[in-house]
């Protein structure tokens, strides 16, 4: 089992390379462009554990399953109760993983070791770093329309039509960190942080939307045809009044609202 790297990435090695790190960022953020894979390559480990991690989302595909844990490990298993981790070289905090046109998506980052991470495989067991062209770290990724979408901190909003060649997209927010996305009825309703909530059919367009409420919402899902967003469990009840704001909110989804303390 095999994870090939990409010899052109920049990454920081640790925290005393911050300074180097923040010079690179700008670099970073303008450098799109198919990633070629090396030659170089290192072994994947599968760790043989029947510890059950805690997982926060999950993809199950022609009999393969694969997930991410709550503490960033990507996690693979024949069924729900006997995931295994499994150890990738790259050095990342997972939070995210879909599939679509044959193809999965791993997404993470940490400024610790290294931000902005991608991955993506064809089988779940050899893995592609590619280039995400921000160093932001990536919270979410979903598919829909042929098109992979990831978001992140800083108000990332990534989108690649293979899952190679990713570009970044301008939202309407500003130092919002997004931290999750979905697709459902044609649409991308991406959350975060204060109540954020934007819509996009198109990826390139995003259109802010009112959720009725400030809290952090922290996933988004598409469901018997309605968008459901939860929030932070730690926050007023009183929320879950405000929140009928969103599910009335004239929008290009016909459906949508907000389910709050799940």
């Amino acid at each position: 089992m095999t994870i090939k790297r990409n010899t052109n990435m920049k990454t920081p090695g640790s925290i005393g390379k911050w300074a180097v790190t923040s010079l690179l960022l700008n670099a970073a953020a303008v450098a799109f462009g198919q990633v070629g894979s090396s030659n170089s390559s290192a072994a994947l480990e599968v760790a043989r554990t029947h510890e059950n991690p805690s997982v926060r989302t999950a993809v199950c595909v022609n009999g393969i399953s694969l997930a991410v844990s709550y503490d960033g490990k990507l996690l693979t298993g024949s069924n729900a109760g006997d995931w295994k981790v499994v150890r990738l070289t790259c050095k990342a905090f997972f939070r995210g993983i879909a599939y679509g046109d044959g193809l999965f998506v791993l997404v993470g980052g940490s400024y610790i070791d290294q931000p902005g991470v991608i991955l993506t495989s064809r089988d779940g067991t050899n893995w592609t770093l590619r280039r995400s062209g921000n160093l932001a770290n990536l919270y979410g990724v979903t598919h829909g329309n042929g098109i992979f979408v990831a978001v992140g901190d800083n108000h990332a909003v990534l989108a690649s039509k293979n899952g190679i060649i990713w570009k970044e997209r301008t939202p309407v927010t500003s130092n919002t960190l997004l931290s999750s996305i979905a697709f459902g009825n044609g649409a991308f309703v991406a959350v975060g942080d204060s109540g954020t909530v934007l819509t996009s059919t198109d990826t390139i367009h995003w259109q802010a939307r009112n959720s009725g409420t400030s809290a952090y919402l922290s996933k988004v899902r598409y469901e018997a045809g309605a968008f459901v967003a939860t929030r932070s469990k730690d926050l007023p009840a009183y929320d879950s009044r405000a929140s009928r704001g969103f599910r009335n909110e004239p929008s290009a989804i016909s459906v949508v609202s907000v389910i709050l303390d799940l």
